[in-house]
C-alpha cells in the first residue's frame, strides 16, 4: 500500500516592513541564527527594520534570527524549485512522526522583489516522502494536480511583507524576475525550547544556475534547472567583492 501524508497548508501576513533600494539590500550584513538582541546590535539596517516589524510576542528571548543576502541574476533562483516543508518529521518510509508535537513557526520576510516566495494555501494529500528525500520532485506533479482540482492555490507573497508559517506550509522559490540583490529575513521560535544561537555570519551564497545562452545550454547538459552552484567564502571576502564589483557578483 503506498504510504500518504495530509498536510494543512497556511500561510498568514503578519505584518510590513518599509522598502529598500537595490543599493541598501547588497550592503545588508548576513546573519546565521542570531539572537533577536545581536540582530538589533550588529545587523544593517534590514534586519533592524525586521526585528521591529515582528509582532511584539516574537520580539523575546526564544527567537532566532536569520539573515542572508543574495544575488540573483535574471532568471536564477535562490536555491532548486519546486515546493518543500521545512521541520516536517517522517519516518524511513515517509509516515509523520510529530502529528501532537509542537514544531517550529517561522516568521519571513524577503526584502528585493526579483524573486518572492510562492506558498500552497489548502489541504493536501500528498505520497510520503522520507526526511532526507526530495520533497519537492516527488510531490510537485501532485500539487499540480490539487491546483487544477481546486484543492489547493499557489499564492506569491509581495516584497517587504511579513509572513508567517509553520512545518506543514509548502512553499517554494521563484525565478529572479531582474537581476539584483535579494535579502531573506526569517524569525524562528520553537516552542519550549530554547533558539539554537550562532551569532555569527552567513559565509555561503547559494544560486539555482539557469541555462541562458546555447553556449550554457551545451556546457550543462542535461543538468539544465537543477544544477545549483554553491560559492563559499568568508563575509570579508564577500564585502571586498561587492565593494570591487559596485555590488554585482
Amino acid at each position: 500500500m503506498t504510504m500518504s501524508v495530509h498536510l494543512d497548508s497556511t500561510v498568514e501576513i503578519v505584518g510590513r516592513m518599509p522598502e529598500f533600494p537595490d543599493g541598501a539590500v547588497r550592503e545588508e550584513h548576513s546573519l546565521a541564527w542570531s539572537t533577536l538582541d545581536h540582530a538589533k546590535e550588529t545587523g544593517g539596517p534590514i534586519a533592524r527594520a525586521f526585528t521591529g516589524a515582528l509582532p511584539a510576542e516574537w520580539r523575546t528571548d526564544d527567537v532566532a534570527i536569520q539573515v542572508k543576502a543574495t544575488w540573483l541574476k535574471r532568471g536564477w533562483t535562490a536555491g532548486p524549485l519546486g515546493f518543500h516543508c521545512d521541520w516536517l518529521q517522517t519516518d524511513d518510509v515517509g509516515r509523520r512522526t510529530d502529528p501532537d508535537q509542537e514544531w517550529p513557526q517561522a516568521i519571513c520576510a524577503v526584502v528585493g522583489g526579483n524573486a518572492p516566495t510562492r506558498f500552497i494555501v489548502g489541504s493536501v494529500t500528498l505520497p510520503a516522502v522520507p526526511t532526507q528525500a526530495d520533497q519537492s520532485r516527488t510531490w510537485e506533479p501532485h500539487l499540480r494536480d490539487c491546483i487544477e482540482r481546486g484543492e489547493a492555490r499557489e499564492e506569491r507573497i509581495p516584497p517587504s511583507t511579513l509572513f508567517r508559517f509553520g512545518p506543514c506550509s509548502l512553499h517554494g522559490r521563484s525565478r529572479a524576475a531582474a537581476s539584483g540583490w535579494r535579502v531573506i529575513l526569517r524569525a524562528i521560535k520553537t516552542p519550549g525550547r530554547a533558539p539554537h544561537v550562532w551569532n555569527q555570519r552567513w559565509d555561503s551564497v547559494t544560486n539555482g544556475c539557469v541555462a541562458a545562452t546555447p553556449e550554457e545550454q551545451e556546457r550543462l547538459g542535461d543538468l539544465g534547472d537543477a544544477l545549483a552552484t554553491t560559492w563559499s567564502f568568508a563575509h570579508l571576502q564577500l564585502d571586498a567583492a561587492r565593494a570591487a564589483r559596485g555590488g554585482s557578483l
